[in-house]
């Protein structure tokens, strides 16, 4: 199976209670792959037509769909 590099993206998905309980080293994510190119992590992404951020507030697909109204 090939993985486009430019097309993967790493998104983690937490909560803002966890945001704070962390440090700011730990909610980067560092994903390798064949040791060398690096996943570029986002903090949101268009998944079927729909956006999904950190959060899961849906804010942005909201945002974007009365925009298209």
């Amino acid at each position: 199976m090939y993985i486009n590099m430019k097309k993967t993206k790493a998104l983690l998905v937490m909560g803002e209670r966890l945001r704070k309980r962390m440090t700011q080293d730990i909610g980067r994510l560092e994903v390798k792959m064949e040791n060398a190119e690096i996943v570029q992590q986002v903090a949101n992404h268009k998944f079927l037509d729909m956006i999904i951020d950190e959060d899961l507030t849906y804010e942005m697909h909201m945002d974007d769909n009365c925009k298209k109204l």
